[in-house]
């Protein structure tokens, strides 16, 4: 199901994208694919989004992640203004 932030062009991309991913897990056995349609498919990515995350944090000094703990620093705000400022920077 297409979210309503993405276009067209931008969900069937996505889409053929993970019908090669799973052709090649596959091995072009239906079984293989009839297994994996039985699974919380999006519960799983939003496990693997938080791990990721997570492993970011990871490499934090102490410093940043006692500032980040206890809200002195905003990673989010910190990241969106760099990429608005890197956004900026390669349309001059």
């Amino acid at each position: 199901m297409k979210k309503p932030h993405t276009s067209e062009a931008e969900y069937f991309t996505a889409a053929e994208q993970l019908s090669q991913y799973l052709q090649g897990f596959s091995s072009g056995a239906p079984s293989k694919l009839r297994a994996l349609a039985l699974s919380d498919w999006q519960q799983a990515a939003r496990a693997e989004l938080r791990w990721r995350q997570a492993s970011f944090v990871r490499v934090l000094d102490y410093r940043l992640l006692e500032q980040l703990a206890d809200g002195s620093l905003d990673l989010a705000a910190t990241a969106l203004d760099l990429a608005r400022r890197l956004e900026k920077s390669d349309k001059i």
